[in-house]
């Protein structure tokens, strides 16, 4: 692809593939995934506003870590990830839980969430779950204790498996 003819004409580019692509869209979602991780991987010191990352994970869990780590390097301040796993267990990265510039956090997971050790969200402010299965009683409390500013807490369609009890003290969501 000529990369001239897309300085010139930033109306409307052509992919390899065929597809348009609006030049004033903020939407990665046409690209194709190669150019989206080379994007996120070398571009330079740029923090990143907000990101959201949705699709299916068939056999390849990696990207998934590879991607969302990229992404916390650069600053990320509002996550969105869904996702949709066959048979896989799905580890989000250990990054994601010690974030300090992650203010808000929305996942939905239909599988086991399993919790690191380490967590802390300084900044969090806004944190939504859907249809996440919780397995753990240590790892889970320890999760809702990881959030000292935490304003909202949305929890839809959450399965509590083998969970016998949760105590959260989060004074930041007032009374």
């Amino acid at each position: 692809m000529d990369t001239s003819a897309l300085l010139l004409n930033p109306k409307r580019q052509k992919l390899d593939g065929g597809e348009e692509l609006d030049g004033g869209s903020k939407s990665l979602s046409n690209l194709p995934d190669v150019i989206i991780l080379k994007n996120t991987f070398l571009r330079g010191p740029a923090d990143i506003e907000a990101f959201g990352l949705g699709f299916a994970v068939l056999g390849d869990s990696y990207r998934v870590n590879a991607w969302i780590s990229a992404i916390v390097r650069r600053n990320i301040e509002e996550l969105s990830i869904s996702l949709d796993s066959v048979h896989e267990l799905v580890l989000l990265p250990d990054s994601l839980f010690t974030s300090a510039t992650l203010v808000v956090l929305d996942l939905d997971m239909p599988f086991v969430f399993k919790v690191p050790r380490t967590i802390c969200f300084s900044s969090l402010k806004s944190l939504s779950l859907k249809s996440v299965v919780f397995s753990d009683d240590y790892l889970t409390q320890k999760l809702f204790s990881g959030f000292p500013v935490l304003e909202e807490l949305s929890l839809t369609d959450c399965n509590w498996m083998n969970i016998k009890f949760v105590v959260s003290l989060l004074p930041s969501l007032g009374s």
